[in-house]
């Protein structure tokens, strides 16, 4: 790989106060080529920026018109009818929300998994989402630590959806406490393969 830029979305181009976050991007790639990067800005809410090098954007909107509805953490995939889902942290877990030309977006629910049917008292990260060969998709996602806290182990949940919009809990930790492997597991992705594995990717805030 080859650094192409150290800056690309960054406080001052999105007019947020330096020190602030500008944080959480997700990408996806345009028909036409350009990349359209989705990114939390502070007090400015789900920024949308394009870019035709992917080092220099340009403002294309804000998925919800403002920071006042508070999602965070966007996660955006592209359907195979051409529309867009965005995945958010939101007060009961992770919210769902579609879009026909990836700007507008529309909830479709503040919930769509849940965080009190994994027993979750707090916060969770938007998922990482495979597509499962046998159809639907499977999304990863963990607790997150509260702001200012001392440094605790994190675990890792899944879920399964036939559609991406309705999700049924796995049951037991993928990792963390409780899992095969005792390890604090925060903001997971994961990729699947063609032998049918999946490789997770995690943080671990205490190693």
């Amino acid at each position: 790989a080859t650094l192409i830029a150290e800056q690309i979305l960054y406080p001052s181009l999105l007019g947020v106060t330096a020190g602030l976050p500008v944080a959480d991007v997700s990408g996806v790639l345009l028909a036409d080529g350009k990349l359209r990067a989705y990114v939390f800005a502070q007090n400015k809410g789900i920024e949308i920026w394009d870019s035709s090098d992917g080092i220099s954007f340009t403002r294309a909107g804000n998925a919800f018109g403002g920071d006042s509805n508070g999602y965070g953490m966007p996660r955006v995939i592209k359907l195979t009818d051409g529309r867009y889902r965005m995945y958010n942290l939101s007060s009961g877990g992770i919210s769902c929300s579609i879009s026909s030309d990836g700007l507008n977006f529309t909830l479709e629910n503040v919930a769509c998994i849940g965080r009190t049917a994994f027993g979750i008292s707090g916060n969770m990260t938007a998922p990482g989402i495979i597509k499962l060969a046998s159809g639907g998709y499977r999304a990863y996602f963990s607790t997150v630590p509260i702001l200012g806290s001392a440094s605790v182990a994190q675990k890792s949940y899944s879920a399964t959806s036939p559609d991406g919009l309705t999700w049924t809990p796995d049951s037991g930790v993928r990792i963390g406490t409780g899992s095969s492997i005792d390890q604090s597991a925060e903001h997971p992705t994961a990729i699947n393969h063609s032998d049918g594995s999946v490789t997770m990717f995690y943080f671990d805030n205490i190693a």
